[in-house]
């Protein structure tokens, strides 16, 4: 009987070693809105990095969404890892690599059509996620905050004086606001920076 229960005790040792022990953290995807352009500067690689290397590690994938006056989403990246035993340190190195790829394709993202359309970026990112058990989605937003395009054409008005409820009633008669409810968080970076 002691052998049994010897025996049973191993293979669950060996069956928790070989799949990196307790539960796994779920899949992270990311999507990230980014353009390098006139008024707009490419982010800081090291400002999206967090979310980028919980992406790495995880498996996860990552869309990139040009921002402009066309978005379009310009890269899927996927952190598919190959099946077999890996060490720690070989995880840590392969995340590490794929974090360099994925900085590297946001850095290359630059403005192709004139003006700014962030709710049109926005509405590419709702469609572009949904919810899954065991995984979660991350709004990654690198932008000024201005919209220069209809529905929401910022360039023409005074900002300051803009009525926010009367706004947002207008957009939402139009179905103009995304559904991002898919999202378990949206971060927003180099808000309020132009030049």
């Amino acid at each position: 009987m002691k052998k049994i229960i010897s025996l049973i005790l191993s293979a669950a040792m060996l069956s928790g070693i070989l799949t990196g022990c307790g539960t796994p953290e779920p899949k992270k995807n990311c999507v990230v809105i980014v353009s390098k352009s006139a008024n707009l500067p490419a982010p800081d690689p090291s400002m999206l990095e967090g979310d980028l290397m919980q992406t790495a590690r995880s498996n996860g994938q990552v869309q990139v969404i040009r921002l402009d006056g066309q978005p379009v989403l310009t890269d899927t990246l996927s952190m598919n890892q190959r099946p077999g035993f890996y060490t720690e340190a070989q995880l840590e190195q392969l995340a590490k690599e794929r974090l360099n790829l994925l900085e590297s394709a946001i850095a290359a993202v630059e403005a192709q059509a004139p003006e700014c359309n962030l709710l049109g970026a926005l509405q590419l990112a709702a469609d572009s996620v949904e919810a899954t058990e065991n995984e979660t989605n991350a709004l990654l937003i690198c932008s000024s905050g201005i919209n220069t395009v209809a529905p929401l054409n910022m360039s023409e008005v005074v900002l300051k004086a803009i009525d926010i409820e009367a706004t947002v009633s207008a957009l939402q008669e139009k179905g103009a606001i995304p559904d991002l409810s898919d999202y378990n968080e949206v971060k927003v970076f180099m808000l309020g920076r132009t030049a």
